[in-house]
């Protein structure tokens, strides 16, 4: 997949994050506007999960993060780690945008 692909796919997923956690009014603790749906949580986690697998494979940190969550059926199955996985994929995009440089 090239650059412009992933700049992209990172870009769009941030933006979806973000706009949902102001939407929910997560204020670094707790959701204020009563949080995401377990539809759109599910949604963005396996997208994040997706597009960081692809871009830096399975063995990153940022995918082990996120394999913690999904193997944990309390956290896979609750929205409260959107924030969690906004969190992970904002490092992941973070590290994107130092390795194009």
């Amino acid at each position: 997949m090239g650059e412009d692909k992933f700049k992209n796919r990172f870009e769009k997923l941030i933006e979806q994050g973000k706009e949902k956690l102001d939407k929910s009014g997560w204020n670094g603790v707790d959701y204020k506007g009563g949080g995401p749906g377990l539809t759109e949580y599910s949604n963005f986690f396996y997208s994040c999960l997706e597009l960081i697998k692809d871009y830096f494979g399975d063995n990153s940190a940022f995918y082990i993060g996120l394999e913690k969550i999904m193997n944990d059926p309390k956290k896979i199955a609750n929205p409260y780690y959107y924030a969690f996985c906004y969190g992970i994929l904002e490092g992941a995009y973070n590290k994107y945008k130092e390795d194009i440089k």
